[in-house]
């Protein structure tokens, strides 16, 4: 059964985090350049809504594609079929 959608605040993890703020910017602080850049906390929020909204969205389309074929079983097939749809969509 396909879970409803929910906004940034009600995660599917059902504590308003499925990615906490700290491993974000730690991923962040790997890729940039200039040790002294920062980030403030309401920018690391949003993006931490972002990559909830766009991983959440795989996995609904990844679910529906796997449904329109039939499958039982949602693979990384599934994924690969919808991905290039959903990174043009973001």
């Amino acid at each position: 059964e396909v879970l409803p959608r929910q906004n940034c605040s009600t995660s599917m993890a059902g504590n308003g985090d499925l990615l906490q703020p700290e491993t974000l910017e730690e991923i962040f602080r790997g890729e940039w350049q200039d040790r002294d850049t920062k980030i403030s906390k309401d920018a690391l929020r949003m993006a931490c809504a972002l990559v909830e909204l766009f991983a959440e969205e795989a996995i609904v389309r990844t679910i529906d594609s796997a449904k329109s074929e039939d499958d039982a079983l949602v693979d990384v097939n599934h994924l690969e079929k919808v991905l290039p749809q959903l990174l043009l969509d973001f």
